[in-house]
C-alpha cells in the first residue's frame, strides 16, 4: 500500500519525543481533544477533526495538555521504518 497507519493515544500530560523522519512524510489526524503540535520552529493547536502535514526531515513533537487521553491517527508514507526515525536532542 505504500504507507503505514497507526492509532496513537497520549495520556494526560504526555508528549511524543521530539524526532524527525528523514525520508518519510507524516500526516496526523486528530480524533479526540486538542493537541499542541510543534514542527521545526512553529507551534500551534490542533483540534478534533483537523489534519497536519509533516514534511520529511522536519523536527516534530505532539503534546496532550488536556484532562483526558489524546487520540490521533498517524499516516506515514512510505511505510514507517525504524531506520528512518531519528530522535532529536
Amino acid at each position: 500500500m505504500g504507507f503505514s497507519l497507526a492509532h496513537t493515544v497520549l495520556e494526560v500530560g504526555e508528549s511524543s519525543q521530539q524526532h524527525r523522519l528523514k525520508n518519510s512524510t507524516e500526516v496526523y489526524f486528530i480524533l479526540e481533544l486538542e493537541a499542541i503540535m510543534q514542527i521545526d520552529n512553529e507551534t500551534g493547536s490542533l483540534k478534533k477533526g483537523q489534519v497536519v502535514y509533516i514534511p520529511p526531515g522536519s523536527r516534530q513533537r505532539i503534546e496532550n495538555k488536556e484532562e483526558t487521553d489524546l487520540k490521533f491517527l498517524c499516516v506515514v508514507s512510505p511505510a514507517w521504518d525504524a531506520e528512518d526515525d531519528d530522535l532529536c536532542p
